[in-house]
C-alpha cells in the first residue's frame, strides 16, 4: 500500500503521527538499516502508535520492552518525507507541510506532539500551579505550537527550550 501525502487529503492520523514522531528517534543507514523507534514507559501509547501505522500501511508492528520499532524500508522513508525529521531533534523544525494543515490537522499535529512531548502536574487537582508544558529543544517547532494554540484562543505563556 503506498501512502500519497498532499496538503489537500493528509489524514489526520498522519498529522497525529507527525506530532508523535517527537518522542521517535531515527536510524537510517543506505541499504543496511531504516528504523523509527518510539520508546514509551506506558506501552498503551505505543499500541496506539501501533493502530496508527497500520491503519496507514497496512503493517502491523508490536511494541515491546516499553519499544516500537518500525523497521519498514517504505513507511520510515515517507515518514521522514513528510515530516522531514532529522537527528538530532534539535535541528528537526516544524514540518513544511503543517504550514498548509487544515484546523483539524494542526489539532491532530498538536495532540501527538503534546503525546510524544506534553506535560502536567503529577496530580493537576491539588497542584498549586496549573500548567501544560510542551517540552522540546527546538524553539521554532515551540513558536509554531504556541501560534497555533493563541489561535485556537489559548492564551500560552512562556516559551522555553
Amino acid at each position: 500500500m503506498t501512502v500519497i501525502f498532499t496538503t489537500k487529503m493528509i489524514s489526520n492520523d498522519t498529522c497525529y503521527l507527525i506530532g508523535a514522531l517527537r518522542d521517535a528517534n531515527l536510524d537510517i543507514r543506505p541499504n543496511k538499516n531504516y528504523e523509527i523507534k518510539f520508546g514509551q514507559k506506558d506501552e498503551r501509547w505505543l499500541f496506539y502508535i501501533s493502530d496508527i501505522i497500520f491503519r496507514l500501511y497496512n503493517k502491523r508492528f508490536n511494541p515491546s520492552n516499553n519499544m516500537l520499532r518500525i523497521c519498514n524500508k517504505k513507511i520510515v522513508s515517507d515518514l521522514v518525507k513528510i515530516s522531514g525529521i532529522k537527528s538530532p531533534q534539535s535541528k528537526w523544525s516544524t514540518p513544511l507541510i503543517a504550514k498548509d494543515f487544515t484546523f483539524e490537522n494542526i489539532q491532530s499535529y498538536i495532540s501527538g506532539f503534546f503525546d510524544a512531548e506534553g506535560g502536567l502536574p503529577i496530580n493537576p487537582e491539588t497542584a498549586k500551579q496549573k500548567y501544560i508544558s510542551f517540552d522540546q529543544k527546538n524553539k521554532p517547532s515551540l513558536s509554531f505550537i504556541r501560534d497555533k494554540l493563541t489561535g485556537l484562543n489559548f492564551i500560552p505563556t512562556n516559551l522555553t527550550y
